[in-house]
């Protein structure tokens, strides 16, 4: 069956830390404090469609007030994830599939004035096989878009990558 889940709130934090990095050294950050208020909504749900087959999907809106900043600045407003998983082979194979959503960002340029960096869209794939009790091996494929969004300014993230090993258990 399904299962579902929502929320809304509102929380005000005080001295919340927004991370802005150093014009003078690119390697660092510098630190603001700042009352902000925060009204979010959230909600998920998910449902197991058949034996081993499970989607879900997830989502976050935050409105931020900031008490001295134009902006929350680095902090995101809409994060979306959904998943889906297909566990097959008597549950010896699992293969996963994942999707990550966010909008721009604001950031401070150096100029004072405020700027937004890129959105994401990441998708990826993922499969484990147990070969045996104690050993399995497992693949992720992320960010199959190749999406080179900045979370940080002047810091892009990774394109595609690929990691994969074996998995001992004792």
């Amino acid at each position: 069956g399904w299962n579902y889940q929502a929320q809304a709130g509102f929380k005000k934090i005080r001295d919340l830390a927004m991370f802005l990095p150093d014009s003078a050294d690119t390697r660092r950050f510098s630190v603001l404090y700042d009352t902000v208020g925060n009204f979010y909504l959230s909600g998920g749900a998910g449902v197991e469609l058949w034996p081993g087959m499970e989607l879900a999907f997830q989502a976050l809106q935050n409105f931020y007030a900031p008490e001295n900043e134009d902006r929350a600045w680095h902090l995101p407003g809409l994060e979306v994830n959904g998943s889906i998983r297909y566990t097959l082979l008597d549950r010896k194979l699992l293969l996963r599939g994942d999707v990550f959503i966010a909008d721009g960002i604001p950031y401070r340029k150096a100029d004072g004035d405020p700027g937004r960096l890129g959105g994401l869209l990441d998708i990826s794939a993922s499969g484990h096989y147990q070969i045996i009790r104690n050993l399995g091996a497992w693949l992720q494929i992320n960010n199959l878009t190749n999406n080179q969004r900045e979370r940080w300014q002047r810091y892009p993230t990774f394109g595609v990558n690929v990691l994969g090993g074996l998995m001992l258990r004792f």
